[in-house]
């Protein structure tokens, strides 16, 4: 259902103009609009219907398209930071840096809009689609050939964003849809990363990055909420630890984490033996991402992927 947020005139139809004229017709369930832009056209192309969530530098709506018949994400910087020029320094650079990020699990910016009516910057990027995957995992289950699916998702685009020189501070599962893709019942998104990303823009720590990143993987092999400090396995998942062992590393005192992402998804990797040459040791990056060590590592292909998650005995 829809509803007009003017007049309160319930519809079938989302994205419609209202009888009353006062607004276009928006999701029932839209969220808390704090720059009240639900329901009004911006820059005579973007109407937003629902809230998909609000930060301290963003909100970013679900918006359709009219004139193409698309939906989009629609991350409008909030007003009262626009009015400082680092701010909309900041904005602008992200935008670049994230326009070059060559990875299917980050979500891909369309278009960079001038928004006159919050005096403010938005940037539109691809629909969010699937399922928050804390709320997934609450009503699945998911075998530790999925969960280390998961992971390797993860690793590849924190190491994307890496080596294109952005942190992904504070990474958890609240940043991670799931969704199916094909024959991936276990696709994952990255999301939220303006947000993050604006909010912590002075401490470009990688180091740090990579503690955040093992949290979650540990989580996700354990079941257990963040902070993880030891790991137990049951015996049917005992050949996991080396597994294991590569995240309780990423989680140790910063002087003996793995200096990136790329370094960390390079090291999980190369336990299943994949994506390095015999004779190609794992290039630790040390205080920066060099593009000499980043060109080293390429994706893995899908079928790879399912195969290097198999637990001994469980290929044919």
């Amino acid at each position: 259902m829809a509803i007009c947020l003017k007049c309160s005139k319930r519809s079938n139809q989302v994205g419609e103009l209202c009888s009353c004229g006062g607004g276009y017709t928006v999701y029932d369930d839209h969220g808390n609009d704090p720059l009240g832009l639900l329901g009004k056209m911006l820059a005579n192309k973007l109407l937003p219907m629902a809230v998909l969530s609000t930060g301290q530098m963003t909100i970013c709506y679900e918006a359709l398209e009219p004139m193409v018949d698309r939906t989009v994400s629609l991350i409008v910087g909030r007003p009262e930071m626009a009015k400082d020029p680092e701010f909309r320094t900041r904005f602008l650079s992200l935008i670049d840096k994230f326009a070059v990020i060559k990875s299917p699990n980050s979500l891909g910016v369309l278009e960079e809009i001038e928004l006159p009516e919050t005096k403010t910057l938005a940037i539109t990027c691809e629909a969010y689609k699937g399922e928050p995957l804390i709320e997934f995992m609450a009503t699945h289950e998911i075998d530790p050939v999925g969960i280390m699916h998961i992971i390797h998702q993860i690793l590849q685009v924190a190491a994307a964003y890496h080596k294109n020189g952005i942190a992904v501070p504070h990474l958890s599962m609240s940043n991670i849809r799931i969704m199916r893709m094909g024959s991936d019942e276990y696709f994952v998104k990255l999301t939220g990363m303006a947000e993050s990303v604006l909010s912590w823009m002075d401490k470009e720590d990688f180091v740090d990055d990579v503690y955040h990143v093992g949290q979650l993987a540990l989580s996700l092999m354990t079941g257990k909420p963040s902070p993880i400090e030891t790991v137990e396995l049951p015996a049917d998942r005992a050949y996991l630890l080396p597994i294991a062992q590569i995240f309780l590393r990423a989680i140790a005192p910063a002087d003996k984490r793995f200096s990136s992402c790329i370094e960390l998804c390079q090291t999980f990797e190369a336990v299943f033996e994949l994506n390095t040459r015999d004779s190609e040791q794992v290039v630790p990056v040390r205080n920066s991402v060099t593009k000499k060590s980043s060109d080293r590592h390429t994706p893995v292909p899908y079928d790879q992927v399912i195969w290097m998650h198999c637990p001994p005995g469980y290929r044919k």
